[in-house]
């Protein structure tokens, strides 16, 4: 038999609301604990947002994809202080191909931070990026200062859903992750 492959179509993903922030210095502001709806739109777009905190300490910045799925992003992430010095980047090591990153930031002094196709010559439809107070281990562990919420005890563990991975992290020797499902 004969088998032959041929493109029909061509994807075109649509600029979000935020472009024309495709440098440092054309960066659109994030603001803490309000995700933003991004795309890369065209082959090597970058989206670049300008993060000024309020009260120094740790903070952490993530990507995720339309309702977890991983097919929808595959995201880097660089943060870089108000010179262009990179001060970190993060591929990968948060769930479904997305990426998070956490630093610790001085009040007062802008940060940039630059989202990007992790793939070379990819275009992601949709992409959330967000900005949060704290270290974040993992999605279910978040440290702020003396405070936390986590899933280290049974009356707050996570639900987890059958064939649906989830990404932990045992960030510390004393780290257990409580998890429950229905059967």
């Amino acid at each position: 038999y004969n088998l032959t492959v041929t493109k029909t179509a061509t994807y075109v993903s649509e600029a979000d609301a935020y472009e024309g922030d495709n440098t440092m210095s054309t960066a659109r502001t994030l603001v803490l604990n309000a995700p933003q709806a991004h795309s890369i739109h065209t082959v090597n777009d970058q989206d670049w947002m300008k993060f000024t905190p309020t009260s120094s300490g740790y903070y952490t910045f993530y990507t995720g994809a339309r309702n977890g799925n991983a097919g929808d992003a595959d995201m880097m992430l660089g943060l870089y202080d108000s010179s262009g010095k990179l001060l970190i980047y993060d591929d990968d090591s948060f769930t479904a191909y997305n990426a998070m990153l956490s630093y610790e930031l001085t009040a007062g002094q802008t940060y940039y931070l630059v989202a990007l196709a992790a793939r070379s010559n990819a275009v992601v439809p949709y992409y959330t990026v967000a900005a949060t107070r704290g270290i974040m281990e993992d999605q279910y562990d978040i440290y702020m200062d003396e405070r936390s919420v986590t899933d280290n005890t049974m009356d707050t563990a996570m639900r987890i859903d059958q064939n649906t991975p989830t990404a932990h992290t045992l960030h510390s020797t004393s780290d257990v992750d409580w998890m429950w499902f229905e059967v």
